[in-house]
């Protein structure tokens, strides 16, 4: 007699884990509202009934795909922030290495953290950007703007002088600048003739660590005692 057929059990796991990469491609390539389950289910290979019963509803399917990254992402920022402060030695840390910490680790995870960063961190600039995605973004908002105020605090320890909405102004233009960076929509491409690339994010983090902290210097006054910027990495 032949043996009999025994069902391959699938691994709960590895399945929403499929599903949740599958999402993410998604979303970051085509937004929330263009991406119908069904479509989701295709790139995992389930049926849709396992993404409802995984996740329930398309919502709450996107909140779990950003909910998967964030923590590593604002871990990555705090972390590259006190490296800063222990070379300051308990002064105001440099410029220079106050933006890198604010910008640099999202760039590092987009560059080398593999396609699913790639996909997240895209997904965060069309996020934070439209408000399509107002409903969905409280369970970030409660973890990014801690972080920011974390920032926003190092901010004014550098310009002691500055006017606390000047100092919210400039995090502001930091932040908006950055999360339309990791978009990679190629305008720079198409204005420079080539010249720039959108997708040359570690070039592009070169750029704007001088330009940010040259910006803060003469907008916020530049009071604070000049340091050698910290010799981070990305």
């Amino acid at each position: 007699m032949a043996p009999p057929i025994r069902k391959t059990r699938l691994d709960p796991e590895g399945v929403r884990q499929r599903i949740l990469d599958a999402a993410e491609s998604l979303f970051a390539e085509r937004g929330y509202a263009a991406t119908p389950l069904r479509d989701v289910a295709a790139i995992a290979g389930v049926p849709v009934s396992l993404i409802t019963h995984h996740f329930g509803t398309k919502e709450d399917l996107f909140k779990q795909v950003i909910a998967r990254r964030i923590h590593d992402h604002v871990a990555s920022m705090r972390a590259q922030l006190e490296t800063a402060r222990q070379q300051a030695a308990g002064a105001p840390i440099g410029a220079e290495a106050f933006v890198r910490a604010y910008i640099g680790p999202m760039i590092s995870l987009s560059v080398h953290g593999g396609p699913g960063w790639k996909n997240y961190a895209r997904l965060l600039g069309l996020a934070m950007n439209s408000r399509q995605y107002e409903e969905f973004l409280k369970p970030m908002i409660e973890v990014y703007d801690p972080v920011n105020a974390e920032f926003v605090g190092e901010l004014r320890r550098i310009y002691p002088d500055a006017a606390l909405r000047s100092l919210h102004w400039g995090m502001y233009f930091l932040n908006s600048t950055i999360l339309h960076v990791l978009v990679e929509a190629g305008m720079v491409d198409r204005q420079s003739q080539g010249l720039c690339r959108s997708a040359e994010l570690e070039a592009i983090l070169e750029e704007m660590v001088p330009f940010f902290a040259a910006a803060f210097a003469q907008r916020l006054g530049g009071k604070a005692t000049p340091l050698p910027e910290a010799n981070l990495p990305i």
